[in-house]
């Protein structure tokens, strides 16, 4: 399609051009976070071994771990789950009152 007249022409070349910006600018952001997520989940945060698929163990701190240092004690973990246990139980598990009976 061919376009008719100057503005339409003018068009075609702004739209052609943000197109192109747009493509020039995002890539290499993507790339750029892909790669450090990678690099960052590669290795266990606490002794620096690098882990493959099998041996990696989040943690709900939000590092991934060697199996030397999965658990909690092992590693230091910033995450409160004693504080995560009681608020979760309270909401799972509302407290029930039942009325006093006053006459017998």
């Amino acid at each position: 399609m061919l376009p008719q007249t100057s503005s339409e022409e003018e068009e075609l070349v702004v739209m052609r051009n943000v197109k192109n910006m747009c493509n020039r600018r995002s890539s290499p952001k993507i790339k750029k976070k892909k790669e450090a997520e990678k690099t960052v989940q590669e290795k266990c945060y606490k002794c620096g071994k690098i882990l493959r698929p099998t041996n990696k163990f989040g943690c709900r701190c939000g590092n991934v771990f060697c199996m030397v240092h999965r658990f909690s004690d092992q590693h230091n973990c910033s995450f409160n789950f004693k504080a995560f246990s009681v608020k979760k139980l309270r909401q799972e598990n509302p407290q029930v009152i039942n009325k006093k009976v006053t006459e017998f």
